[in-house]
């Protein structure tokens, strides 16, 4: 069965129910074309769309996705960000987003408990590698008040810059 299109509000662009967004005048040609979808430093797929990144997931809930209830928030029913199929997507509030992350998860807390980081001294390698459980565990190895890291780091994974002589990344601490 071949995904079904919509259009996307607005925007020269559709997007399919399994989770692929389309130019629609690509290079003002006036045929179709696929857009590449890059990770956001989080997992989540996104793309551009009219110049801006858009959150793939996101894009498919508005167009797919009843919302009889106006919740604020969008959740993959399977826990994979990737996957970003309708069937796979529903609305929900952040408590209920939460409340799910901590289910799927095994987790009774979220956020600095659940998000490790890896630091990496070269962007190529493994070499050089710290890993700690917590954003708070990193800062205190760093001799550093949290509220002066987090934020600095959570800057450097976002644009892939340097911060304490590392490139970081986040990973899910399954502890």
């Amino acid at each position: 069965m071949h995904p079904m299109k919509r259009k996307i509000e607005g925007f020269e662009f559709s997007v399919s129910d399994a989770g692929e967004v389309w130019n629609d005048n690509y290079r003002g040609k006036g045929y179709s074309r696929q857009v590449t979808l890059t990770p956001h430093g989080v997992g989540y797929l996104q793309a551009y769309v009219g110049g801006k990144k858009r959150y793939v997931h996101r894009l498919v809930a508005e167009a797919f996705v009843l919302n009889p209830d106006g919740k604020p928030e969008v959740d993959h029913k399977d826990g994979d960000k990737k996957n970003n199929a309708s069937s796979n997507l529903r609305w929900v509030t952040h408590k209920e987003n939460i409340g799910y992350t901590r289910k799927r998860l095994g987790s009774r807390s979220v956020g600095g408990s659940q998000t490790a980081l890896e630091g990496f001294r070269s962007h190529d390698t493994e070499e050089g590698v710290v890993k700690f459980c917590s954003i708070s565990a990193a800062a205190e190895a760093f001799d550093v008040k949290y509220s002066t890291f987090a934020p600095l780091v959570c800057r450097a994974i976002k644009n892939d810059w340097r911060c304490y002589g590392y490139r970081w990344r986040r990973t899910i601490n399954l502890k």
